[in-house]
């Protein structure tokens, strides 16, 4: 099992180093207002995203997105975008 749990963290590794550019897309937030992410980085704006799912093991992950959110919220308001993908 330990063989390939190496094998999987070794391509995803990979597959992270070859991407060099970030996708664009448009989403909805909770109040129903469109985003777009080059337009958002376009703008100026700082995007922090983290990719949970509904399960204990996510939540210091997204705890630890939101507190670096709000470190540089506060130091650079208006400029700093938390998104949350599940």
């Amino acid at each position: 099992m330990k063989k390939y749990f190496l094998i999987v963290m070794l391509l995803f590794n990979y597959l992270l180093s070859a991407q060099t550019t970030a996708t664009n897309f448009t989403a909805k937030d909770c109040n129903g207002i469109s985003h777009t992410l080059f337009n958002e980085l376009d703008s100026g704006k700082v995007i922090i995203m983290v990719w949970v799912m509904p399960c204990a093991n996510c939540i210091n992950t997204g705890a630890t997105a939101s507190s670096v959110y709000k470190t540089y919220a506060t130091s650079n308001p208006g400029k700093v975008r938390l998104y949350i993908c599940d």
